[in-house]
């Protein structure tokens, strides 16, 4: 939702009321440092790079932050830039991977639950979006030869068929 700058600042005023701190966040006029020592509960702080940066060098000798334990979702212990870069990405690429991640369940005798088994599709299978409108379908298909899903020669599939002419 949408919420004015008055709107916000009153806001942040009244959470602030009663806590010895009189920060104006609006207006940026606040020094970093006394910033940081403000906040000493802050476990994982979300920041540009710059700050990120400044925290990872300066907060050991000058004492602030003392229970952070995350910068940008990687931990405070990585310190160095191509590392935490790294992570990073491997945050990212998790992130996005629930895009194109499908599940299927199996069932079996005398079980009443089930584990979902998780795959992704090839680049092919990845390619394809979701539509208001589809003209394909997909759908897991699990070939068990002798019967098993636990037997090594079985083999999942994913099928697609048109349901509508395609342009």
């Amino acid at each position: 939702m949408y919420k004015p700058a008055a709107m916000l600042e009153a806001e942040a005023k009244k959470r602030a009321e009663g806590s010895g701190q009189d920060f104006d966040f609006i207006a940026n006029k606040h020094d970093r440092d006394v910033l940081l020592h403000g906040i000493p509960s802050v476990e994982h702080l979300v920041c540009d790079i710059m700050l990120e940066a400044y925290i990872l060098d300066t907060k050991e000798h000058r004492h602030f932050l003392p229970n952070l334990k995350t910068i940008n979702r990687v931990s405070v212990e990585v310190k160095d830039l191509g590392l935490r870069t790294r992570e990073k990405r491997i945050l990212a690429a998790m992130d996005k991977m629930w895009r194109v991640t499908g599940t299927y369940r199996l069932v079996k005798p005398g079980k009443m639950d089930e584990e979902p088994t998780f795959y992704i599709n090839d680049e092919v299978g990845c390619a394809v979006s979701h539509s208001d409108t589809p003209n394909t379908k997909m759908s897991p298909l699990i070939y068990c030869p002798n019967c098993e899903a636990d037997d090594p020669k079985t083999v999942t599939f994913t099928v697609m068929w048109p349901v509508e002419n395609i342009d």
